[in-house]
């Protein structure tokens, strides 16, 4: 299985996305940068670039989906569909996990479908609040 990533480009760092952009990415650890693959905000156009390290947080993929067939990601917000509670993914011990206010527990299949993508620690911070009270 080869692992799929995402990546958090920060703020400042495009000049037509000022508040940072998640996009689709491909990194290279070896040379310590990521190839970014962005929508055009205006146009239907796809942008490459290739972008250090220090410039994005990049988020791996569980290669799983939620209860809406949405892509699964560190860094995600997800809702628990029978609790209402909302918990961070995380990857502790190797592991993804569901960190919520009280409790972290792993991030099984069958807990996937149980669960919906409500957004991510980086667009979404006012939801933070809530998983940290």
């Amino acid at each position: 299985m080869i692992p799929k990533f995402r990546a958090w480009v920060k703020p400042d760092i495009f000049s037509n996305h000022l508040n940072g952009v998640i996009a689709e990415a491909l990194p290279n650890f070896i040379y310590g940068n990521c190839l970014v693959l962005r929508e055009d905000l205006e146009e239907d156009k796809q942008f490459e670039e290739i972008i250090d390290f220090l410039d994005i947080e990049l988020m791996q993929s569980r290669e799983r989906v939620d209860k809406n067939n949405i892509e699964i990601f560190e860094s995600d917000i997800v809702k628990n569909i029978s609790g209402g509670y909302l918990g961070i993914i995380v990857i502790e011990d190797g592991a993804f996990k569901v960190k919520a206010k009280h409790s972290t527990f792993e991030l099984t299949d069958n807990r996937c479908s149980g669960m919906i993508v409500v957004g991510n620690i980086y667009e979404n911070s006012e939801l933070l609040e809530e998983v940290k009270q």
